[in-house]
């Protein structure tokens, strides 16, 4: 494209020796074309903007050469180099004058105005704000403690392995009951002549240990996650073989340095893991009653009154043999052996075997003694009277049953459901982090009861907001969060973090050099409840629902997107 510029001959002689030699500098404006009276000098084209075509004067006397139309302005959206702006020679300039041209027009050329296009980036800048909703925790003031009662089996069998062996003298010897399969017993005395040699392994070890677990996981003074919040919890222990004085009792305390060493203690003539005699659970569960029922139901703490939330846990390996009495300070009755049976009956003829007999311990089928009921269910009336009926206030009953002891009573009848609260270990098993199944089983009844005191209770804020303050600031979290654009097309993604204002606390965020797309933006952003806790909110709320990304269109502006309004990402009772 050319403008038109009708000269004088003359001045035309004069400035066309300094335009060709103006032309032969690199990168210097080609010469004007000459036709007649008109010389055509070149325009500077802006990068983007259209072309206008010119046409030539036509040759003849008294020419006239058409008038130069101005240049079409730009489009917006043209991505423009910086404008030259063509300088006219004069008679004093000098011919070095050859280096870029200034900004200084010819004021013989204003029949043609410069235009100076608007320079806008091929990408653009993209910013915008971040808001959350506040979520917190809070544990009640109203939350009940726990109290355990705790009830061990700490009968001769307890020295075996799990499954009934022996190996003290040097050979295995099957000295208790074992898995199906395994030969009858053929020694007795088990934990005073006979027991396993590995401690580690002992039913009374494996037992003592998990116990001294549930007594750390408990919310009493100097364990992990001791809270005063509310009233401490409390542990009882009775350990029984054949009976049950009340010196095989220690009673609820909240000192978890007391109880586990009561329970280390318990009946060790032999050793701590080596224990001895016979099996009275009725007995066991009768002195766990007393225990109970002598125990306040309630407690004042702060000015209000809690109700303790009874959990009893009976661990035993063997069947219940050994007669109830009520009116013995051993509460021991006797054994229930072959001779206290009819003679002749089914029960009689097993001999000494019928100890091991757990349909024989019933008095369905062994019919009663002494006008006693026989010692299983003798257990199981104990414990649906005292216990598992709510007689001393809100009270869940668990079995855990090691090795394979037959399951007659102990899974129906003596805890509170055999669906939930029956806990068979026939089996040892130790993982790799050295704890065992029975672990495991302790575990699992410990968050059960933890579970039903509702300890978690979820608050939200009432409104949106749009900074932190110190308060609320996440410790060694760095950055805040994120915000992540993808290109739909490309998949190219743009990150920027997300910044706090240090005065007003106020989010934000700014993404740079960021080309014109279909995206999907995502955010997340971390923030300190008032409960202390830092929790990750990731979840964008749109117009109530919430989902992981939104669609934004970028359209080749610099612009800024709606507030990014972030809800929690997850539960607040499970999070962080």
């Amino acid at each position: 494209m050319r403008h038109l510029l009708r000269l004088a001959p003359a001045l035309l002689a004069l400035i066309l020796p300094l335009i060709a030699m103006a032309g032969s500098g690199a990168g210097a404006t080609p010469a004007p074309t000459l036709s007649g009276d008109c010389v055509y000098l070149p325009l500077v084209v802006v990068a983007g903007a259209p072309s206008a075509n010119v046409g030539h004067a036509a040759v003849g006397a008294a020419p006239r050469c058409p008038t130069a139309p101005a240049p079409a302005p730009p489009p917006a959206t043209a991505t423009a180099t910086a404008t030259a702006t063509v300088k006219a020679a004069t008679a004093t300039s000098s011919p070095t004058a050859t280096s870029s041209p200034t900004a200084t027009s010819s004021p013989t050329a204003t029949s043609s105005p410069t235009a100076t296009p608007t320079v806008i980036s091929g990408s653009h800048q993209v910013t915008g704000t971040v808001r959350l909703v506040p979520e917190y925790a809070i544990t009640p003031d109203s939350r009940s403690p726990h109290r355990y009662l705790v009830i061990l089996d700490a009968s001769g069998s307890m020295s075996a392995n799990f499954n009934g062996q022996c190996s003290n003298t040097g050979s295995i010897k099957q000295c208790a009951n074992g898995p199906p399969g395994s030969p009858p017993v053929e020694v007795t005395a088990t934990g005073i002549n006979y027991w396993w040699q590995t401690e580690s392994e002992r039913r009374i070890y494996v037992a003592k240990k998990a116990l001294e677990r549930l007594v750390r996981l408990t919310n009493m003074p100097s364990n992990a996650g001791y809270s005063t919040t509310r009233p401490d919890d409390q542990m009882a222990v009775v350990w029984f073989n054949e009976s049950v004085p009340a010196g095989n009792a220690q009673g609820f305390s909240n000192n978890p340095t007391s109880t586990i060493n009561f329970i280390e203690r318990a009946n060790n003539s032999y050793g701590n893991y080596r224990s001895m005699g016979g099996t009275n659970g009725a007995a066991g569960l009768y002195r766990a009653a007393l225990m109970l029922a002598a125990a306040p139901p309630t407690v004042e703490y702060n000015g209000q009154t809690y109700t303790y939330e009874n959990h009893v846990i009976f661990v035993t390996d063997g069947v219940s043999n050994q007669f109830l009495d009520v009116t013995a300070s051993n509460l021991l009755g006797g054994q229930s052996s072959f001779n206290t049976y009819p003679s002749g009956s089914y029960c009689y003829k097993l001999g000494s075997l019928v100890v091991e007999s757990a349909a024989c311990q019933t008095t369905d089928v062994g019919g009663m003694y002494n006008g006693w009921d026989r010692p299983i269910t003798q257990m199981i009336n104990v414990s649906q009277t005292y216990l598992t009926s709510s007689l001393h206030g809100p009270t869940d009953v668990y079995v855990v049953a090691l090795s394979s002891v037959p399951t007659t009573g102990l899974r129906d009848g003596v805890p509170t459901n055999s669906t939930d609260y029956f806990f068979p270990a026939p089996s040892l098993e130790t993982y790799a982090d050295g704890t065992t199944n029975v672990d495991a089983i302790i575990d699992t009844i410990y968050s059960r009861a933890l579970s039903q005191a509702a300890t978690c209770r979820p608050i939200v804020a009432a409104g949106w907001v749009t900074s932190i303050d110190a308060t609320h600031l996440p410790d060694g979290v760095s950055p805040l969060g994120e915000v992540t654009l993808t290109s739909d097309s490309t998949g190219s993604s743009y990150v920027a973090p997300i910044t706090r204002d240090p005065a007003t606390g106020e989010l934000g965020y700014q993404l740079a050099a960021v080309p014109a797309g279909d995206y999907q933006i995502q955010a997340y952003l971390f923030y300190r409840g008032d409960d202390g806790a830092t929790r990750m909110y990731g979840k964008l709320d749109s117009a109530g629902v919430l989902t992981d990304a939104l669609s934004v269109t970028l359209s080749g502006q610099a612009q800024t997107l709606d507030a990014l309004s972030l809800r929690l990402s997850g539960d607040v009772c499970s999070v962080p």
